[in-house]
């Protein structure tokens, strides 16, 4: 069985496909006909598994023949699956605590929205993904690179944080980032 589904690059998106098609189906059905209103952390491990099957729709149309094409859909793949296992188990660990600590696994998302304009929750969003993706080319590059050359770069980190913590959110220096920055 698993060299069927291995052998053909297809196959293997084609399963994927339909895992998560019929995760978010399931999902949408405690939702609205069991009434289980979900959380944020719901909302969240659904993302993972609706860019699972982007990824996978996305693998079956390109076909790839190249391996390295197919192993980077399917490395793309497993590391949606990883973020969505590690919501989850971050959701049952608070689920499993006492009431009086934790009343819910995290507020849901009217909340979030009565709470914040839109616009904030957008760059927010926006900025988890653009620091993800720095975070991984980065990593990349101190994997690929001499150390001496990446690593002027980690120190500049703390200058680019302080001048859009300077300039978005207005933020202003204190002593602290000023000694950190000097060391």
């Amino acid at each position: 069985m698993i060299e069927l589904i291995t052998k053909n690059p297809r196959t293997t998106f084609l399963v994927f496909l339909v895992a998560s098609v019929g995760m978010i189906v399931v999902a949408l059905y405690m939702e609205h006909y069991l009434g289980l209103k979900p959380c944020i952390l719901c909302y969240m491990q659904r993302g993972s598994v609706i860019i699972i099957g982007i990824l996978a729709a996305l693998g079956m149309i390109i076909n790839p023949k190249k391996i390295l094409t197919y192993k980077i859909i399917l490395s793309s793949i497993f590391l949606s699956i990883i973020s969505g296992a590690l919501l989850s188990i971050r959701q049952l660990y608070l689920q499993s605590l006492p009431a009086d600590l934790v009343p819910s696994c995290a507020p849901d998302m009217d909340y979030l929205f009565s709470t914040l304009p839109f616009l904030v929750i957008l760059i927010l969003a926006f900025t988890a993904l653009i620091a993800t993706v720095g975070h991984i080319t980065m990593t990349q590059a101190i994997k690929a690179a001499p150390m001496v050359v990446t690593q002027p770069i980690l120190f500049l980190q703390l200058v680019w944080a302080s001048m859009v913590g300077l300039f978005l959110f207005d933020e202003q220096f204190d002593l602290y980032v000023i000694i950190g920055g000097t060391i």
